[in-house]
């Protein structure tokens, strides 16, 4: 289902749904079912129940909850531009998982991460390798993570 005023509000079934919404604060919900969420606006995405996919893009969410199941959090390259994306939910033991385009602007020896009152910041270190260069790539809320347990969670993509 694909919507395009703002303030959609995208509710998925008990299947495997595919939503996606171009309106500025839409709220999608994927429901039971393994569902791919798409928002190219400020919104909110949950996952619900299942295994579901959250597709971060740049312009697009701002927070993501995957729920119950074994979650992918995808983010663009160009997401990379945005410090306030959220994953409020990302659990190791889940076996969540981070997938980042990264269009070849970092490698996994890049990243690092830093707790900031209860949310731990995944960063990947600028392009000479200088921490003042270093962006932030998401925000994981509540989580207890250290960078050994994140690293097998990571997938790199070019």
């Amino acid at each position: 289902m694909t919507r395009n005023g703002a303030m959609d509000q995208l509710f998925g079934d008990d299947g495997d749904d595919f939503l996606e919404s171009y309106g500025i604060g839409a709220i999608l919900h994927g429901g039971d079912g393994n569902d791919t969420l798409l928002a190219w606006a400020d919104a909110v995405m949950y996952g619900d129940g299942g295994s579901d996919e959250l597709l971060l893009r740049y312009g697009g969410v701002r927070i993501a909850e995957g729920g119950e199941g074994a979650d992918t959090f995808s983010i663009s390259h160009e997401a990379e531009l945005n410090p306030d994306f959220r994953i409020l939910d990302f659990n190791a033991a889940e076996e969540d998982l981070i997938v980042l385009y990264t269009a070849g602007s970092f490698v996994a020896e890049d990243l690092y991460l830093q707790p900031v009152a209860g949310k731990d910041r995944l960063y990947a270190l600028g392009y000479d390798d200088a921490l003042s260069n270093s962006h932030t790539i998401v925000q994981l809320v509540g989580t207890d993570l250290t960078l050994d347990t994140l690293l097998p969670q990571i997938i790199i993509r070019l």
